[in-house]
């Protein structure tokens, strides 16, 4: 619903297989939002990760599972959770 509703917004993922980034950009299409804002990237040294990290707006944390590491990391970027 953000994508639908929030022009700027992107989803940036760790590399899924293929086969399930193919679903994602699918399910996107399907719903109204423009594929290629659905971003998947590789891990990076931890220093390289923060940098790229700040560049978010805004960090969203997902429901049951909790984001951990991925939370303080963006907090440590300043990056609002």
């Amino acid at each position: 619903k953000i994508l639908q509703q929030v022009d700027s917004s992107i989803l940036w993922l760790l590399k899924f297989p293929p086969s399930a980034e193919k679903r994602l950009r699918m399910e996107a299409k399907a719903r109204g939002v423009d594929e290629r804002r659905l971003i998947f990237v590789d891990l990076y040294p931890r220093d390289e990760h923060l940098q790229k990290k700040s560049g978010a707006s805004l960090f969203l944390d997902t429901l049951i599972y909790n984001a951990h590491s991925s939370a303080a990391d963006s907090l440590a970027s300043g990056v609002p959770l």
